[in-house]
């Protein structure tokens, strides 16, 4: 708690206010849903400042004000009670590995798994088009069974030729984005509830630099700044996170842009002067001089976050989309809008939305009230 590296990040003042946790009575500790009451209670506001808040913002894209401890950190809050401090509970957490999910990738990177649900795809005899938009749904009929009616144009119709024709299907599930999803859905499902707040407008720069200065990895995989202390909101090491051999210096570094409240600064600059930005803001969240010449190569992504799983309320008001979509026969909806970010969420998420409308469509189930299964 009093370490070099701790004193320099809160100060002496902050470090012994974080002592204090320790020091608490157990009967002090309550239930507390709410990330930032509960850091700020127990070990004060530059802990939740300067440790929280940037990871928070950084894995969540969210500031702990909005975090569900019980979502966020499961068995949390029962560790506290155990431990009498929340240092102590943080340690039995993160000491309990069936509880880590931990960061992984594949073999070769993510860009496998397309081909690999392609192949799977083409296994299982599936017709996949692409350069299609869905531009409606319509009812097949008043029976339950009916299905739907799927119109759709082609992304490349001129408007001398004629609309693809609507086709009937037995049921539908909706795999897009929020925006594209209640395009669709808003003209067939009455009162379509609110989801979780906007996404997150967030933009990254990758560098591809020689850079032997990286070489000993000085501040490992990945840094994060506080929110609003800089113009990036962190970087990733990605050589050092993947143990990508760095032949020659040569080295792969990410940077982000945005977050919670917070507009990329890049979105209004053009090629070179993100990637000028991106390596100023690199030099200085790894602490080391990069120079302009070491940038070989770039690449600029723009995307929006969807909401976390952990934002305070987002489980019930996705819950009230699923129970509204699924109360028509056969019409489902899944995405990171409904789930929560990250491949974590989205994969068991899209999983289990497709075993219901199965069970619906074959057996004639109802969804339960809440849209998900107990």
């Amino acid at each position: 708690m009093f370490g070099d590296e701790v004193r320099r990040i809160l100060g002496t003042g902050g470090a012994w206010r974080a002592y204090l946790d320790r020091l608490r009575p157990p009967l002090t500790i309550g239930h507390e849903r709410r990330l930032s009451t509960l850091v700020r209670s127990r070990m004060g506001a530059k802990v939740l400042d300067r440790l929280v808040a940037p990871l928070t913002a950084g894995v969540f894209g969210a500031l702990p004000d909005d975090i569900d401890v019980d979502l966020a950190a499961p068995g949390l809050n029962a560790a506290l009670t155990r431990a009498g401090s929340l240092s102590g509970a943080v340690a039995i957490v993160r000491g309990d590995t069936s509880r880590q999910s931990g960061a992984g990738s594949m073999a070769g990177g993510m860009s496998r798994l397309v081909d690999a649900l392609a192949a799977r795809l083409d296994d299982l005899g599936a017709d996949v088009r692409v350069g299609v938009t869905v531009s409606a749904l319509e009812a097949a009929g008043a029976s339950s069974g009916a299905g739907w009616i799927v119109h759709t144009s082609s992304d490349e119709f001129d408007t001398t030729d004629e609309a693809p024709p609507p086709e009937r299907f037995d049921a539908v599930i909706l795999a897009v984005p929020e925006r594209e999803a209640r395009r669709l859905l808003e003209p067939i499902v009455p009162g379509l509830p609110a989801a979780a707040p906007a996404g997150t407008p967030v933009e990254t720069v990758t560098l591809v630099l020689d850079a032997p200065e990286l070489d000993a990895r000085p501040r490992g995989a990945e840094v994060v700044a506080a929110p609003g202390s800089r113009a990036a909101s962190g970087a990733l090491h990605l050589t050092a996170k993947w143990a990508i051999p760095a032949a020659g210096g040569r080295h792969l570094v990410r940077v982000a842009f945005g977050g919670p409240g917070m507009p990329p600064p890049t979105a209004g600059m053009d090629e070179a002067e993100a990637a000028e930005l991106a390596r100023t803001e690199a030099s200085a969240l790894f602490g080391v001089a990069l120079r302009p010449e070491q940038v070989r190569a770039f690449d600029r992504a723009r995307f929006t976050l969807a909401p976390p799983r952990a934002l305070m309320g987002r489980t019930a008001a996705a819950d009230r989309v699923r129970s509204a979509v699924e109360a028509l026969p056969r019409l489902a909806a899944t995405g990171a809008w409904l789930s929560g970010s990250g491949l974590a969420q989205v994969v068991p998420d899209a999983a289990a939305t497709a075993d219901r409308l199965r069970r619906r469509a074959l057996f004639g189930e109802k969804p339960s009230s809440s849209g998900v299964d107990a």
